[in-house]
């Protein structure tokens, strides 16, 4: 238990920084987007509910980013610090998930209250808006998928290179462009941000769930190099 609470204090110092800017610069850049579409609206040329759709992406980014960093960086560390491999990957999974839902949640409450302000400035929401357990925990699956696929990503090429990693990338991309370009994601996307059912999820749920299970096998043998 010791162990675990000494693993979990380094997560969250080696992240606290800078989730706390991310979501500093990303506060003022919508509270800023905001202010200039109400008063200046031909500055930026979209609809004033827009100014949060960008930060999807933008936390989606940061998610990959920290899966990579996880396993190329935090892994060979925290094996030099004592620590097996089973205990490393246990603290993944439940790092990567109450930061997750953490990151969800914010985002949740930056667009309700966004809303909520946008409507003080006597501004109409072009776009109906989604109810905020249900955009919460449509972003939890979402970035938790993200965050263990590049998980993987990031360990593959700690233990087998740079080729390999470069691979995955490219099998990575073709199957975003397989999938995005058949005709059922379009309503498939459709449907999960018109809310219409919960059980949309199950597809990031269990690409969630293969990431994980390749991360296990590909971390349990995985070689320790402390260059």
């Amino acid at each position: 238990m010791r162990s675990f609470r000494k693993q979990m204090k380094f997560h969250w110092i080696d992240f606290r920084k800078a989730i706390y800017i991310f979501w500093l610069v990303l506060i003022l850049v919508n509270s800023t987007q905001i202010v200039i579409q109400h008063f200046w609206p031909g500055i930026i040329d979209s609809p004033i509910d827009q100014v949060f759709a960008a930060n999807y992406s933008v936390i989606a980014i940061f998610t990959l980013v920290a899966g990579l960093i996880t396993a190329t960086q935090t892994f060979p560390l925290m094996m030099s610090f004592g620590f097996t491999r089973k205990q490393f990957f246990i603290n993944v999974q439940i790092i990567s998930v109450i930061y997750c839902a953490g990151m969800a949640l914010m985002q949740s409450i930056v667009v309700h209250a966004g809303s909520a302000i946008i409507h003080l400035f006597d501004s109409q929401l072009q776009s109906s808006l989604i109810p905020f357990f249900t955009l919460w925990y449509m972003q939890f699956w979402i970035y938790l998928a993200i965050s263990f696929l590049f998980f993987v990503m990031g360990i593959v090429f700690y233990r087998f290179g740079t080729l390999a990693g470069i691979f995955v990338i490219a099998v990575y991309i073709m199957l975003l462009y397989w999938i995005t370009e058949k005709p059922s994601f379009d309503s498939y996307f459709n449907s999960i941000t018109a809310n219409t059912s919960p059980t949309l999820i199950l597809i990031p749920l269990i690409i969630t769930i293969i990431a994980a299970s390749i991360g296990w096998l590909l971390c349990r043998r995985a070689a320790i190099r402390t260059h």
